[in-house]
């Protein structure tokens, strides 16, 4: 196995799983601890999602693929998804070098024993020492990525170019992403307090693929910002995606269509396998498909609908089918 992809799944088996130094953090493990160069940060209330009916029940269903390996590896080393509470990921421009960033929280994720176990089993050597009051460490021969164990319950993995800004901000030092214009932005149009899961930046792998289909209306898209949180009914959870534009003129072209489309779906709702044909090819409800709303603030369009079971259901599929393709590396 090489070094490259046990570090991955010592990775992504974290992430799946959610089981030490003393000193807490002086921040709470949020974006707040990404720092301020991050092009793409994630944000997830693990255990707020776990008590939602329609993402348990999807996540009961949805076949795990590789992700099921990664999950073997942190059973055996006492971690389990069930206890996960908050996950952080971020990554920076990688053709600078290795900036990304995994935060977990969850009872256990920082014991050192169950560290030292999961780097056995990937096959690589784990070195800890103490600094400042927290158990800091290297894995692998190259000591690329940085282990940094806040605590028995919170555990960071940063990449080369991130440990030492990332120990700053851990001390109140430096500008985190929380800090940047873009950021303020986007909590001003989809706000992070309250949101399940949280993401700003560049445009994710794959997005390009919708251009082929909707006649360049997402030619001009620069960055991103996705949101989920309860919706006002019990077995529905509202999603936002934001879209910023090069321009005004080409987002309100985007609302406009979209709009055109609206007027369009609401002749179509009496035609219920029409309805139902459009429903599949866009991959979302006939539900969601009706209860979508859009509007448009400056050169940002924020479109929303509300997912119901099938719909959550279907987008943790596509999530879990593949983590190391999902990463861009071997697998």
């Amino acid at each position: 196995m090489t070094r490259w992809r046990a570090s991955v799944i010592f990775l992504v088996t974290l992430a799946a799983c959610g089981g030490g130094g003393s000193k807490p953090a002086p921040r709470a493990l949020t974006a707040a601890i990404v720092p301020a160069d991050a092009e793409s940060v994630v944000t997830v209330d693990a255990s707020a999602l776990a008590q939602l009916s329609p993402v348990t029940s999807a996540l009961s269903k949805v076949p795990l693929g590789e992700l099921e390996a990664a999950l073997e590896h942190g059973r055996a080393c006492g971690y389990e998804l069930a206890a996960l509470r908050r996950l952080v990921v971020a990554e920076g421009d990688s053709f600078r070098g290795d900036r990304r960033l995994l935060g977990i929280e969850g009872p256990g994720f920082g014991r050192e024993s169950s560290l030292r176990c999961l780097a056995q089993r990937v096959e690589q050597p784990l070195e800890l020492e103490t600094l400042d009051g927290r158990r800091v460490g290297h894995l692998g021969e190259d000591t690329a990525t940085t282990i940094i164990a806040l605590d028995e319950d919170r555990v960071l993995i940063a990449g080369e170019l991130w440990a030492q800004p990332v120990a700053g901000l851990l001390e109140g030092q430096g500008r985190s992403a929380l800090d940047t214009a873009f950021t303020r932005e986007v909590e001003g149009l989809i706000p992070r307090e309250g949101a399940l899961v949280w993401y700003a930046g560049d445009l994710p792998a794959g997005f390009g693929i919708m251009t082929m289909f909707t006649q360049g209306l997402f030619d001009d898209v620069e960055r991103v910002a996705v949101a989920m949180r309860p919706a006002d009914e019990a077995d529905r959870l509202l999603l936002e995606v934001g879209l910023l534009y090069g321009d005004e003129e080409s987002a309100e072209r985007l609302l406009s269509a979209y709009k055109d489309g609206y007027k369009r779906l609401a002749r179509l709702r009496k035609d219920r396998r029409q309805m139902a044909e459009l429903a599949r090819m866009i991959g979302l409800s006939v539900a969601a498909l009706a209860s979508s709303r859009g509007r448009r603030e400056g050169r940002w369009v924020v479109l929303s609908s509300k997912l119901k079971e099938g719909d959550v259901y279907r987008g943790l599929k596509k999530a879990t089918s593949s983590p190391f393709a999902r990463l861009g590396l071997p697998h």
